[in-house]
């Protein structure tokens, strides 16, 4: 199994201009849903003998069969799963111009909110990650790790980010749990992104955990 850390996690821009420059309007966050089933034919088309693309890794295949899209505003969103439990590759196509703007690998879809698209990955490891991407100009706004649960209300993102020792003022004190293993004892702080105003907050509230 590959180490996948955040700064692994690839944002692969495929057009670097987009027609588009209205983003679209949404009343209240549209969350994901697995069951919206569609028409897969465009990407069956392109592999018409297997239902899988061959990667390096059983890991790097990916299901067609199984790809799912939501249509939101100017863009068809698609999440093809990959053959085992990472995550799907995550694609944007822009229906005007029937361009795919990018894709990205090891993510899934969590929920939209206006213009911003809001995805997780997962490390396979003790950390998960958080992306934020502008849907009209398909640019990377934000990214972190985190560790434990990631909470997404009123547009606001809410997590626990690891950070260096270094930057933490007045070390925590750690349980006797997490003392227990001395040399991965890690550090989290508590952290914000405000999708709306597009800022990252830091608490300044830390906590120790073990890390893998």
């Amino acid at each position: 199994m590959k180490k996948l850390l955040f700064p692994s996690l690839i944002l692969f821009l495929l057009s670097s201009s987009c027609t588009n420059t209205t983003p679209p309007v949404a009343t209240e966050t549209v969350t994901f849903s697995d069951t919206t089933k569609i028409d897969t034919s465009d990407f069956e088309a392109a592999n018409p003998n297997n239902d899988y693309i061959e990667g390096e890794d059983d890991e790097d295949r990916l299901s067609f069969k199984d790809s799912v899209t939501i249509e939101y505003g100017d863009y068809h969103i698609t999440q093809i799963p990959y053959s085992i439990e990472m995550g799907s590759e995550l694609r944007i196509l822009n229906k005007k111009t029937g361009k795919l703007m990018f894709a990205q690998a090891k993510q899934t879809i969590q929920s939209y909110e206006g213009d911003y698209l809001v995805t997780s990955g997962t490390t396979g490891h003790t950390l998960n990650s958080v992306s934020i991407i502008k849907l009209s100009d398909a640019s990377f706004v934000f990214g972190s790790d985190y560790s434990g649960e990631m909470e997404l209300k009123n547009g606001v993102i809410t997590f626990k980010a690891p950070v260096e020792q270094a930057v933490i003022p007045k070390l925590p004190t750690c349980s006797k749990e997490v003392l227990a293993h001395p040399q991965n004892i890690g550090y989290l702080e508590l952290q914000k992104y405000d999708i709306n105003a597009l800022k990252h907050i830091k608490t300044g509230i830390f906590e120790c955990y073990v890390y893998e």
